[in-house]
């Protein structure tokens, strides 16, 4: 523990917006998605670094069971010692693998949080930029933005057709709702999965919130222009998904 504080400190030297955009440390709560990376097989943290390359396209072409498999099994190895407690996971990569996750976790309960596909692809050029500015000599932010085409915006739209599989319990939830009312949120979603919600939940998320205010590091800015993307254009090739799940369109 004490020498990844040593190197995050050494990160943050390196790229100090970062800690704005993604803050990292580590006994902080963080995405699951890095337990891919023990097999190679992560899709985002991949092409978040190097873009797209050969490998992030044979990746992507991979049938993704037997990584979901290796998933659970570390997965197991974590509830070995947090016996009879719900995990609770995070990552937006399970966009990209929705089939394999619904076979390997056929009992999973899923939170899909939507936000303006514009803003969130602001969000993550902006994140890949501050992660490649560490690991690059040149780091060319139209490559990032050409990732969102390649990688996210298919996602979105395979999200939709995901929902035929009317068996897997899903639960759809703004991200402009868990911005505006964290509290009422967490609580919204457990009631769904049947889970009793804790009478100090609202006492914990204002003490959360009060030790970790928004934009405790600083603001998180971007430009969709810098990575060669539009508002009108991302807003206009995800309209089916927008409608789909009434995601409300933020400002730009």
């Amino acid at each position: 523990i004490g020498r990844s504080q040593r190197e995050f400190g050494l990160y943050y030297r390196l790229v100090p917006q970062m800690r704005a955009i993604h803050k990292m440390e580590p006994l902080d709560i963080e995405e699951c998605i890095h337990l891919f990376i023990n097999i190679f097989t992560c899709r985002t943290s991949f092409t978040t670094m190097a873009n797209w390359t050969s490998y992030s396209e044979w990746v992507a072409g991979l049938d993704m069971t037997d990584a979901y498999r290796y998933y659970r099994r570390s997965l197991q190895l974590l509830m070995a010692h947090y016996g009879g407690r719900v995990l609770v996971l995070k990552s937006p990569a399970h966009l990209l693998c929705l089939p394999e996750l619904h076979a390997v976790f056929p009992r999973a309960r899923v939170v899909h949080v939507h936000r303006d596909p514009a803003r969130a692809a602001g969000s993550y050029c902006s994140l890949a930029e501050a992660v490649q500015i560490s690991l690059r000599n040149h780091v060319d932010p139209l490559a990032i933005g050409r990732i969102w085409g390649q990688l996210w915006a298919p996602a979105l739209d395979a999200s939709i057709a995901w929902r035929d599989n009317a068996d897997f319990d899903v639960l759809d939830v703004q991200f402009r709702d868990l911005v505006a009312d964290p509290a009422a949120t967490v609580t919204s979603i457990l009631d769904h999965f049947g889970l009793e919600p804790d009478d100090r939940i609202g006492d914990s998320v204002a003490a959360y919130l009060a030790a970790h205010p928004k934009d405790e590091f600083g603001l998180h800015t971007y430009e969709l222009g810098r990575y060669g993307l539009d508002a009108n254009v991302i807003h206009d090739q995800q309209r089916r998904y927008v409608e789909f799940f009434d995601v409300p369109l933020e400002g730009h």
